[in-house]
């Protein structure tokens, strides 16, 4: 079992940084090695939040490049590892909304294979040499003992010429050189066949050097590498990778894009204690107990209630006590007027600060859509609890501002107080897949007239910021799967996609941090198995997008990978376009 939450007795295993202090002290357990195999059920490949920049995470790590990857694994294996689990070797996507707390629609997208299943070049091809090299030592390496505590620190040259211990150089044996002849083991001289002699060789410094290999000699290490020598040959470094592996580049063909044309309708933005859904109360309901009350799986919830000013307020901040990986987006008097929002993957509440701006005196309606970007799915582990979790209004909301040259809040809602104030509050969505194409919402009461649909043609943008649903239809393309796959490119907007029925989960342009151009995720896979065939019936996509505009720039997109001549793919974690 992974790293404890586990029954007496059972075999633990290693997840995480498994080559050091885990795997030398025998485990947490200090059987492993004794009395138990060392098993690595996460040999972890990072995974994405949304917004963050591969190089700056906040909480993980993004990925690791294929000459890391290699190295780590075969420390693993020089120290006596019997087994080792990628995590991920293909990550897929986070459809509906599994999505935890922060992480993006695409899952360990550095992983072997792309989310869309496509190789990920140059990674694919190394870890196939890797694991050809492995599967011919295997038998040596579960023949003999294991090499754990016995490495030999190597002798390297200095830049005098002069041989000498930089104690970041060592060897792994197993076995020895034959010398008893064919058909004779080396270590026992037992009728065994061919079982090859095999050295690790570890260089952990970042440049290169020269050791001298007891058994074998001089041999040149690459920076931060493992040299696997096999019978007094190189079978395999870790650095290195075949130049064949890099040369591939991505073909995008947008043709159908042209063909899209879209209907619109939008949210409503109004509550009424008609609607059946609607909860009035002297307080706002938490969302995560409003949709299970009410029977709603949604990561969406309405809030509505009114504000009264006596004076203009300027600079205006509404204060929202909330939990982590929460989204508001405020409209005032049926105005879109800011968002705000957390997406670390994260527990625990926080306060969002809703720029509002200037206000002026008198009373304004205030309504706001909370969004849910995840649940934290570290339940019982690292700090996060086993209870409830909440999302939306958890507590206060006070607007603050300035009147007449001072500062002023106004108290929206208290935990500690009753203030009288009457709060609507609805579960989800006004519509759903169900109901979109019939106009008729969830509540099926009065919405003031803003529930009529418009035809927008491809390009054409809406005229104001509200949320907003967007249908479209469209004919399967013809295309060869896994080698092409069938993208949704979409640009703009926050929300899900739905194809047939589906929900393929979240979207959302965020872009990088410190980069102006470069979203986390531009392209979402239209997966083969809920598209139907290119000589069938034709495709309902749905978007709905808090922002209302997804729709305007939203593109299919076919897209391969080919065979280039010359290198277009570098091993780095997050290369452009080396998975979409």
């Amino acid at each position: 079992m992974c790293f404890g939450l586990s029954a007496s007795n059972t075999v633990e295993t290693c997840n995480g940084d498994c080559t050091g202090y885990w795997v030398e002290q025998h485990g947490d357990s200090g059987r492993i090695q004794i009395d138990q195999p060392a098993l690595l059920t996460e040999f972890e490949n990072g995974f994405q939040i949304w917004g963050e920049n591969a190089s700056q995470p906040t909480d993980y790590f993004w990925g690791r490049t294929s000459r890391n990857t290699g190295q780590e694994v075969l420390k693993w294996f020089a120290r006596g590892g019997a087994h080792l689990n990628y995590y991920m070797w293909w990550g897929g996507y986070n459809r509906g909304r599994s999505a935890a707390a922060g992480i993006s629609n695409m899952y360990a997208a550095d992983g072997v294979l792309c989310p869309s299943g496509q190789r990920h070049h140059p990674k694919f091809e190394y870890l196939q040499s890797l694991h050809d090299m492995l599967a011919t030592i295997a038998p040596a390496l579960l023949h003999r003992d294991s090499a754990l505590h016995q490495d030999k620190d190597l002798l390297v040259k200095n830049s005098n010429g002069e041989w000498a211990l930089q104690g970041d150089q060592r060897m792994f044996e197993y076995g020895a050189q034959n010398t008893n002849g064919p058909g004779k083991d080396g270590d026992g001289g037992s009728e065994n066949g061919s079982l090859p002699h095999v050295i690790f060789v570890e260089n952990d410094a970042n440049f290169p050097v020269t050791a001298w290999v007891y058994g074998y000699g001089a041999v040149s290490l690459s920076p931060a590498s493992v040299t696997v020598i096999v019978d007094g040959a190189v079978e395999f470094d870790s650095a290195i990778i075949d130049g064949q592996a890099e040369q591939y580049q991505r073909i995008f063909d947008e043709d159908t894009a042209s063909e899209l044309s879209w209907t619109t309708q939008p949210e409503p933005l109004r509550l009424s204690e008609k609607d059946k859904k609607v909860t009035a109360s002297t307080e706002p309901i938490e969302q995560t107990a409003l949709n299970i009350a009410s029977d709603v799986s949604s990561d969406y919830a309405w809030y509505e209630t009114n504000i009264t000013l006596n004076a203009d307020m300027d600079d205006a901040t509404l204060h929202i006590d909330t939990a982590e990986a929460n989204s508001f987006v405020a409209y005032i008097d049926g105005q879109y007027v800011a968002e705000a929002n957390r997406h670390f993957h994260k527990e625990g509440l926080v306060t969002l600060d809703v720029p509002i701006g200037g206000i002026d005196a008198g009373v304004h309606r205030l309504l706001l859509l909370s969004e849910s970007l995840g649940y934290d799915n570290l339940i019982g582990r690292w700090g996060v609890d086993t209870k409830r979790k909440m999302k939306g209004i958890v507590g206060s909301v006070v607007l603050g501002g300035s009147q007449d040259g001072s500062s002023t809040s106004i108290v929206v809602q208290s935990e500690t107080m009753a203030s009288g104030r009457r709060w609507l509050s609805f579960p989800g969505l006004h519509w759903d897949l169900g109901n979109i194409r019939n106009n008729n919402p969830n509540d099926g009461d009065d919405h003031d007239g803003s529930i009529e649909k418009t035809d927008v043609a491809a390009g054409i943008a809406t005229s104001s910021v509200q949320a907003r649903w967007a249908q479209t239809t469209f004919q399967t393309p013809p295309f060869d799967s896994p080698h092409r796959s069938l993208f949704l490119k979409v640009s703009e907007g926050r929300g899900h996609i739905w194809l047939n029925g589906h929900d393929l989960g979240r979207f959302w342009n965020i872009t990088k941090a410190g980069s102006s151009n470069r979203p986390t995720q531009l392209y979402y896979q239209l997966p083969p198995d809920y598209l139907n065939k290119a000589d069938g019936d034709a495709n309902d996509l749905t978007i709905f997008d808090v922002f209302g505009s997804a729709h305007v720039t939203a593109q299919l997109v076919l897209s391969s990978l080919e065979v280039s001549a010359e290198p277009n793919f570098k091993d780095e974690v997050d290369y452009l376009d080396a998975c979409i």
